[in-house]
């Protein structure tokens, strides 16, 4: 992978050592932390979780299916 790439990612605003940083800073450790703490740092869209339950509902998904989520981030939507 290209330095370049690689230093696009680790400036990115939402990256994993900017993420893990201010769990820390928040939590003081990482071993208990929930979907929904992290979802506070780990949301680069607009509207958050709340987008993706509108369009989950909007195509019908329901727990019994499965769904690839490529680019999730640290967390993210993984959980819903």
């Amino acid at each position: 992978m290209s330095s370049k790439i690689i230093q696009f990612y680790d400036l990115h605003p939402i990256n994993y050592n900017q993420i893990t940083s201010s769990l820390e800073d928040k939590y003081h450790h990482l071993d208990c932390i929930t979907q929904k703490q992290l979802s506070d740092f780990d949301q680069d869209h607009y509207e958050g979780s709340e987008a993706i339950e509108i369009l989950a509902h909007s195509i019908g998904l329901e727990q019994i299916h499965q769904v690839l989520d490529i680019g999730c981030g640290v967390g993210g939507h993984r959980d819903i």
